[in-house]
């Protein structure tokens, strides 16, 4: 596959969909190939086969650093590159929006978890009854470990029922 220099030229780029992924062999990093329409200054459609490997802002005029690819299987192609000071950090991009989503997430079941406690609480003011919120310090004994004729009670153990 031949590679050319760089040439820099200013397009917009009026669509960009995810084309192919990936993980890179030697390295084992994730990457994702975009496809790419555009549009010269002048608002013409550039008829190349254009590809990116960041998502590109869209309906932005932006120079762009661009990198002609020919492969035999594939032909001639044109890879657009961002900017140094536009460009995602690569260390960030994939794990960063894993751990904001993990932590929405907690936060979610947090709250979820505090209205379930109050709203048991509530039940057992109505029913007159006391439930422990305690985490139970041994495991419930089953009906099938308790001793033979004891009621189902015994085989629940005594005392208030944890949550």
């Amino acid at each position: 596959m031949a590679e050319d220099t760089k040439t820099y030229r200013k397009l917009t780029a009026t669509s960009c969909d995810v084309l192919r992924q990936g993980r890179n062999k030697d390295t084992g990093r994730e990457w994702t190939m975009y496809e790419v329409y555009a549009v010269d200054e002048a608002g013409s459609p550039v008829e190349a086969k254009l590809r990116a490997f960041d998502a590109l802002p869209l309906n932005e005029l932006v120079e762009y650093a661009v990198t002609r690819r020919d492969d035999p299987r594939h032909g001639t192609s044109y890879t657009l590159e961002l900017p140094k000071n536009r460009r995602p950090a690569k260390k960030d991009t994939g794990f960063k929006v894993q751990i904001d989503t993990l932590k929405l997430q907690v936060a979610n079941l947090e709250q979820r978890t505090e209205w379930l406690l109050g709203l048991i609480h509530e039940l057992q003011s109505a029913a007159g009854v006391e439930l422990s919120t305690a985490p139970p310090t041994s495991g419930p004994q089953s009906a099938a470990t308790a001793a033979p004729g004891a009621a189902p009670s015994a085989a629940l153990g005594q005392g208030p029922i944890p949550v």
